[in-house]
């Protein structure tokens, strides 16, 4: 069933998306959990062993703790390894998705993403946008009635450290949503004044449920989160949808994954993006204005085509209007002209006045 609300308020040009890792899978991005391995598979392979080893590392891995392997992981290596890792196979990825030009195409206000990588900018056509990251400076540029920034929430690679801190193991995500950072802050300041649509989340993984949990409880009750989430589309699933709306306030809009693969995604956006007005659409104004044009150099223009190139002769008639259409632009382009000033002037001038006489 379609939310007609969700389309209205996308629509209307307030609204913001929250992207996750879905949006970019469809990119060769790899998900949060084959992130990790391709981690492993860059170390070397004593460290390699040393840590698929480590029991802590093994039962976070079984329960699907992704954050708390990658700090098992910086433990054993160093933070700069780590980050080193992570931001080798992320910028490995180039090209954004037919997910990314479609969700570029929505009138959204501005976009936060738990995403690494830049794609998102890269799909959007418009040059104004502004990358975000999320140290205390960074998320004061989300405040007021901010719009056209891509707000990196965990991160960039492409933004300085002094600008973008990663959220990658379980104690960054505790300094960031336990320890009410000044990003998390700025989120809940968000939530209050706009409306969020997420949009290419798993509702296996541990991390987006905790962030979904945490967001949800933040907005009113009256204005649901609009989720389009992956693994709770079928009937047996129902009950977690209803929890998530009840106690989260999260309106779940479902799709199913077909391994890694996000593309049934791409088909719901599709679906609703035929009733969304795109950013590039304008209702009752032109789509670009019509620009000025010097008068000489359009009056030569017009004859060239006419006769020159078209070899077409000229009535006496439409003579006379070009040398009408041609004294006015001077009075209105010069102001008041002599009889003189008319014929005289540049090559050009000469040029069209002998044409039409």
């Amino acid at each position: 069933m379609l939310r007609t609300e969700c389309i209205d308020v996308i629509n209307g040009g307030k609204a913001w998306a929250f992207l996750g890792s879905g949006v970019s899978v469809e990119s060769g991005c790899p998900s949060w959990k084959a992130l990790l391995e391709c981690v492993l598979e860059k170390l070397p392979t004593r460290t390699r062993g040393e840590i698929e080893q480590d029991s802590l590392f093994k039962d976070s891995f079984a329960k699907g703790v992704i954050s708390q392997c990658f700090l098992r992981v910086e433990h054993h290596t160093s933070r700069p390894t780590l980050e080193q890792c992570v931001v080798e196979e992320i910028r490995r990825h180039t090209q954004p998705s037919d997910i990314h030009r479609e969700i570029a195409s929505w009138p959204f206000a501005g976009y936060v993403t738990t995403n690494y990588d830049s794609l998102l900018e890269r799909a959007i056509t418009e040059q104004s946008w502004l990358s975000v990251g999320n140290s205390e400076e960074e998320a004061r540029k989300v405040s007021g009635d901010t719009s056209h920034v891509v707000w990196h929430v965990h991160g960039s690679c492409d933004l300085p450290q002094a600008k973008s801190s990663m959220i990658i193991t379980e104690e960054d995500y505790e300094r960031f949503y336990l320890e009410e950072s000044p990003a998390l802050r700025q989120l809940k300041g968000l939530l209050a004044q706009r409306r969020l649509i997420f949009v290419g989340f798993g509702f296996r993984d541990p991390e987006v449920m905790r962030l979904l949990r945490q967001v949800g409880r933040l907005c009113n009750p009256a204005r649901p989160i609009y989720a389009f989430l992956s693994g709770v589309s079928g009937p047996e699933q129902s009950g977690q949808r209803r929890e998530l709306l009840e106690k989260f306030n999260v309106d779940v809009i479902p799709y199913e994954t077909e391994g890694e693969s996000h593309w049934q995604l791409l088909e719901l956006l599709h679906v609703y993006g035929s009733l969304i007005l795109r950013r590039n659409l304008r209702f009752g104004d032109p789509e670009r204005p019509c620009p000025s044009y010097d008068p000489e150099t359009t009056g030569l223009l017009v004859y060239n085509e006419l006769c020159m190139k078209g070899g077409a002769k000229v009535s006496e008639n439409l003579r006379g209007t070009l040398l009408r259409a041609r004294i006015m632009s001077l009075l209105k382009h010069k102001g008041q002209c002599s009889t003189n000033e008319i014929y005289s002037g540049p090559r050009s001038q000469d040029h069209f006045s002998s044409a039409i006489s």
